[in-house]
């Protein structure tokens, strides 16, 4: 196992980036070690302490702005995001064009949808709170980016077509799951996708751009595109939907996840899974290294990161059942999520696994059909075929979110007991035989 750790180095820096962001203050130690190293040509210490030191700079160069003060607000802000909804509200995060530049949230009710990058004069009070939100009595748009207008305007279109279509109830699960828009579920039907385990099938998560590359990648196959084309066809279209989604973070880790690990080819080397993972995550930090404290960033990688390590180490003489693989995964996703989840949320929910089988591929069907639905002629149709399922996510939503769960006290156990935990997984995973070629040989 320590021989496959040290064979990649981007798991070894990955490892002590996030050390070294939770320990900044001792990242200058780890240069002089990781220098050390490298002289007594141990590459593998060296990596590692070079990861932490890299950290120290990182925590540096992204210094985070302050939040606005509570009280009156008259200032020019730049918005930094699409926008999220809440209870009817269309949120949006912001930066003040004026020095010293703080940031905060801005609350608007009603009116046209703004995009990012656009540049408003605002008047109104900041609400005390962490956050900075402020609800504006007056607010001009001086400046906007045309291309992300239509980008949000067609957003909006869509999803009032869609409850057009299907009807105020059942069209809010189709927003949800097609255009990540849960906004419009009822706080019943949001309560029972928490307790069952599945919430996660409406919100912003990457299993939606999952679905969708590997329905583009089989029909690519399947149409006889040439290898070589099929990697930008589908990073072009994966960009698409993160647009027209919002460029959610989730959605756009996923994106990028798929695309690291569908170019080995380009290089002519064998798939590794778990370097590219770590690839995609390095990149991601280089960026938004405070996200390493973020619930959805350890989430996404602990839970990619566990399945993608159990289904590289099946043996061969294992049989490939469909059944058995789906129940596999759904059971390794628990293992791997739920302490997280009792830490950020305060909640172990047992039945997990039994819901996400139940409410899984019917989603996935709804979401494909909520984006053919906006075809003009096809969308009756859709809509035949959607509504069963609609009605069976409905009922098994109902049925495994009265099943009882744990409540914890969020924060209450030491983090270093989760550490322990993730890396003794680590290690049983890793202890498994491995069924792929060595990742640095050429094919």
């Amino acid at each position: 196992m320590l021989q496959e750790l040290k064979a990649r180095p981007l798991v070894l820096l990955l490892g002590g980036l996030l050390f070294g962001l939770g320990s900044p203050g001792v990242s200058w130690i780890f240069g002089a070690i990781a220098v050390l190293a490298y002289c007594f040509k141990r590459a593998w210490i060296g990596t590692l302490c070079l990861g932490v030191f890299s950290a120290g700079f990182l925590v540096i160069w992204h210094t985070t702005p302050a939040i606005v003060s509570p009280g009156s607000f008259h200032e020019k802000i730049i918005l930094q995001s699409f926008p999220d909804f809440l209870k009817g509200d269309s949120l949006y995060r912001f930066v003040t064009v004026n020095e010293p530049k703080r940031t905060g949230i801005l609350k608007t009710s009603e009116g046209q949808p703004l995009s990012p990058f656009s540049l408003l004069e605002v008047e109104g009070t900041v609400n005390p709170g962490k956050q900075g939100n402020i609800h504006p009595t007056s607010m001009t748009v001086i400046s906007s980016v045309p291309i992300l207008d239509f980008l949000v305007q067609s957003q909006r279109n869509a999803i009032e077509r869609t409850n057009e279509m299907y009807g105020k109830e059942d069209g809010s699960w189709v927003t949800a799951l097609t255009f990540n828009f849960p906004t419009d579920l009822s706080h019943d039907e949001k309560a029972d996708l928490r307790f069952n385990g599945t919430y996660h099938l409406v919100s912003a998560s990457g299993m939606h751009v999952w679905v969708i590359a590997l329905l583009l990648h089989f029909l690519l196959v399947q149409t006889g595109v040439p290898r070589h084309w099929q990697l930008p066809i589908v990073f072009v279209l994966l960009l698409a939907y993160c647009a027209f989604t919002g460029f959610h973070p989730a959605t756009l880790r996923a994106a990028l996840m798929w695309l690291i690990g569908s170019a080995a080819y380009l290089f002519r080397r064998s798939p590794d899974g778990l370097s590219a993972l770590c690839l995609s995550a390095l990149i991601w930090l280089f960026f938004v290294p405070s996200d390493a404290a973020n619930a959805g960033f350890q989430l996404s990688y602990i839970v990619s990161g566990c399945l993608l390590l159990w289904f590289e180490r099946r043996r061969r003489e294992e049989s490939s059942n469909e059944f058995r693989t789906s129940i596999e995964a759904a059971v390794v996703a628990t293992v791997a999520s739920e302490p997280l989840s009792a830490w950020w949320f305060g909640r172990i929910i047992f039945i997990g696994p039994i819901s996400n089988l139940l409410i899984e591929i019917p989603s996935s069907i709804v979401m494909i059909l909520g984006f053919l639905g906006l075809i003009p002629g096809v969308g009756i149709l859709c809509v035949w075929v959607a509504k069963p399922l609609i009605w069976w996510m409905k009922t098994a939503t109902q049925w495994t979110a009265a099943f009882p769960s744990i409540q914890l006290r969020m924060h209450t156990l030491p983090p270093w007991l989760y550490a322990t935990y993730y890396c003794l997984i680590l290690v049983l995973l890793l202890g498994r035989q491995a069924n792929f070629g060595d990742p640095f040989k050429k094919e």
